[in-house]
């Protein structure tokens, strides 16, 4: 498969004019049902393969000296929490696994890289509000941990397989997403999308080659130089950080992220 496949390629082409009439206002649904639904299901096989990946589950730790990083780079509460998450935790799930399926990578590996890199960024984020006393209840840590239970009934799981490779072709949506938030504003690239930028696409993915070496391969390296993920935006509002920032950082890393990966995919198998 190269680049993005057909499929992904036509929910962004939909994405950007959708997002000019009202149907932009299917973003917050479709996005629930991302967290909720195929977030849950990727988790539960995390959990499941988490033994047998164990660079991918080791490799986001790296993500917690980037964010400290972040925090010296801005100034005051909603900034700095702003630019830690952008900083330090990518879009490791809806827009990381469809492109390791587009360079036929190890999807185990991807899957557990984006599971663990999930509880961290939570983690992470309730750590650094700004609100005090906010928290958000995830479904993704019930599955995750009753998938580390079942793992060594791994075998009697095969017949469920179908539904993790649905769930990662399900989060191809996260595409459409994209495009129905986008603002021609986002467009313009300024000194704390610098920042944010460095960090998120060559300081985390420099810091994880060690891992790719361990085991996994490139889909370490490409799901840690995924864009800030969707979920930044979501949480910067759920815990005070600053929502322009973050969105913008989002949109714009986002966009340029997939002006190289797409021609740079022809050349990784």
């Amino acid at each position: 498969m190269n680049a993005l496949d057909p499929v992904s390629l036509l929910l962004l082409g939909l994405g950007f004019p959708l997002g000019r009439t009202r149907a932009r206002r299917i973003a917050k649904p479709l996005s629930i049902f991302l967290v909720y639904f195929v977030e849950p299901i990727l988790g539960f096989w995390a959990g499941v393969s988490l033994k047998r990946e164990y660079a991918a589950a080791l490799a986001p730790l790296v993500e917690i000296p980037v964010a400290l990083l972040a925090l010296k780079l801005f100034e005051d509460c909603p900034k700095k929490g702003g630019g830690a998450i952008t900083s330090a935790f990518g879009n490791t799930i809806f827009l990381g696994i469809p492109a390791v399926l587009a360079i036929n990578g190890n999807i185990d590996a991807a899957v557990t890289y984006a599971m663990v890199t999930t509880f961290i960024h939570f983690i992470t984020a309730s750590i650094l509000s700004c609100k005090k006393g906010k928290a958000q209840f995830q479904p993704i840590a019930i599955t995750f941990i009753l998938g580390i239970l079942l793992s060594p009934y791994s075998s009697l799981l095969k017949p469920f397989l179908w539904t993790k490779q649905l769930a990662a072709n399900l989060a191809k949506l996260g595409l459409l997403i994209l495009g129905l938030s986008f603002e021609f504003e986002h467009l313009k690239i300024d000194r704390e999308v610098m920042k944010i930028g460095l960090l998120k696409h060559i300081a985390l993915p420099m810091l994880t080659i060690p891992f790719t070496l361990l085991g996994g391969g490139k889909a370490i390296f490409v799901e840690a130089s995924m864009p800030p993920a969707f979920m930044n935006i979501a949480l910067a509002y759920v815990y005070g950080f600053d929502i322009k920032m973050v969105t913008k950082a989002v949109i714009t890393l986002t966009l340029l992220w997939i002006v190289a990966f797409v021609p740079l995919s022809f050349f990784i198998h």
